[in-house]
């Protein structure tokens, strides 16, 4: 019996079970599989050192603007005045796996490779989570439990708390390096007159999170595979990126 089952060990349900370890609770982290990498730009405010200090010494990369592009691809650029105010992108992977490790040398037990399915109920009481792994079932019994695994979690469904589909955002992206025509101190963002949004973001002087995502009810009528390699084939997008390929 743990003091508290979490279910997602992203940074939320890392957080959440960092502060509780340290607080001397008994914390299961859960999550179906550490090694995925949340298709995301990665773009980070500087706010988070003050919640994650350690991430100073780390070498993610420094943002100090953002360029905007419409769908002809006029751009307006915007560097933030106040150096306090930068940013940081992030390889999500590591990025998460470095949140994900500090939460467990604070004292968290992390079940990796665990989907969770549904609630252990007992006397109408959700006293647990249920979930799979391999071929078997397992049960981590908690006096409280937090649910922080993302928009496509089997708990929220089972609570009544998932959204409308029309509602949500779907995104796919990938981590490309090479030679390339970015100004690495600003994340560039493309506005399409459908199909939603285009981003690229440096992660380093060659290397860099490219990606697109649909809004609203475009992604009811587009595929987004399809979304995005029409978008890293875009003659514009191509200026960009004339020497890189996927990591």
């Amino acid at each position: 019996m743990y003091d508290v089952v979490i279910s997602g060990a992203g940074p939320a349900g890392s957080k959440c079970a960092e502060v509780l370890s340290k607080r001397g609770f008994k914390v299961a982290l859960i999550d179906r599989d550490t090694s995925w990498r949340k298709p995301c730009g990665g773009a980070v405010h500087s706010r988070i050192f003050k919640y994650y200090p350690q991430l100073r010494n780390a070498k993610f990369h420094q943002i100090s603007g953002i360029a905007m592009y419409s769908a002809d691809y006029h751009q307006f650029k915007y560097k933030w005045k106040d150096t306090r105010y930068y940013g940081i992108t992030v390889d999500r992977l590591e990025f998460d796996n470095f949140l994900r490790n500090i939460a467990i040398d604070a004292g968290a037990e992390l079940f990796d490779k665990n989907l969770s399915i549904d609630f252990v109920t007992r006397n109408k009481r959700r006293i647990g989570i249920k979930t799979k792994y391999a071929n078997e079932t397992k049960e981590y019994l908690g006096k409280i439990i937090i649910v922080g695994d993302g928009i496509n979690s089997k708990l929220l469904n089972k609570l009544g708390l998932r959204k409308n589909i029309e509602e949500l955002m779907f995104a796919k992206c990938a981590i490309m390096e090479g030679e390339n025509n970015l100004n690495e101190d600003f994340m560039s963002i493309f506005f399409k007159s459908y199909k939603g949004y285009g981003w690229i973001f440096p992660l380093s002087d060659n290397k860099f999170n490219i990606g697109c995502g649909s809004m609203g009810k475009d992604h009811l009528k587009y595929n987004l595979n399809s979304i995005y390699t029409d978008f890293i084939k875009d003659s514009e997008i191509q200026n960009y990126i004339p020497r890189s390929d996927y990591k």
